[in-house]
């Protein structure tokens, strides 16, 4: 009596990290236009939402399409709460954001593979 189990493959939180990364490390050397803007446009468009979604177990282009709108709102949302809070700044938001996106690419990493249709997963042959 065996479960099916779905593997995720690692390559979503792969490409969080590399989008993380590349935006990181073009912010803090410093590097100037065109190189900055296409490291770090890619990454708010992409990284928080790919980041997280995936948790959700949603996949495909609904995923796809909920990712980029979420990074958006979390865009929208983090210096908002910073603002009212009165600590709003470029770099600390960026910084948040970095940071979420990092917790939820290891979130991915680190999470178990899940049997679809929950507890009761069909049984393997």
């Amino acid at each position: 009596m065996r479960r099916r189990v779905i593997r995720r493959p690692p390559a979503v939180p792969l490409i969080v990290l590399a989008l993380t990364g590349g935006a990181g490390s073009v912010v803090l050397l410093g590097v100037g236009n065109p190189l900055r803007s296409l490291f770090v446009l890619s990454f708010l468009i992409a990284g928080p939402g790919l980041a997280l979604v995936p948790l959700l177990r949603i996949g495909g282009w609904p995923g796809l399409t909920l990712a980029v709108g979420l990074s958006l709102a979390l865009e929208t949302l983090v210096p908002t709460i910073m603002i009212y809070a009165s600590i709003w700044s470029p770099d600390a938001t960026f910084a948040v954001l970095v940071l979420l996106s990092l917790v939820g690419a290891a979130a991915q990493l680190f999470t178990a593979p899940f049997a679809p249709g929950g507890v009761a997963a069909e049984e393997g042959p």
